[in-house]
């Protein structure tokens, strides 16, 4: 989830900057691993870091993108959308 919501933020903050801090205190926050150094590099993976570019598109540059459709394709989401009762929409 944590890939999905970092995507997210890229497209509704006006600067990666500005998304990048608001996924570090999203996490710090409320995961399990915040203020840990995983946490970071996922944070970091997901905008980019240790990753291949991808062709240029608008908003997400050359950092992978994630949709909906991605996101549902995951083997356990609708484990994880039963156990927290997440609503994920289109």
């Amino acid at each position: 989830m944590r890939m999905y919501w970092c995507k997210k933020l890229i497209e509704w903050t006006a600067h990666p900057k500005e998304a990048f801090d608001t996924a570090c205190y999203l996490n710090n926050k409320y995961a399990l691993d915040g203020r840990d150094p995983n946490g970071y590099v996922g944070i970091s993976w997901c905008f980019g870091a240790l990753d291949r570019p991808f062709p240029v598109k608008s908003i997400y540059c050359k950092v992978r993108k994630m949709s909906h459709l991605s996101l549902i394709s995951k083997p356990n989401i609708s484990k994880y959308v039963a156990r927290w009762k997440v609503q994920i929409s289109i």
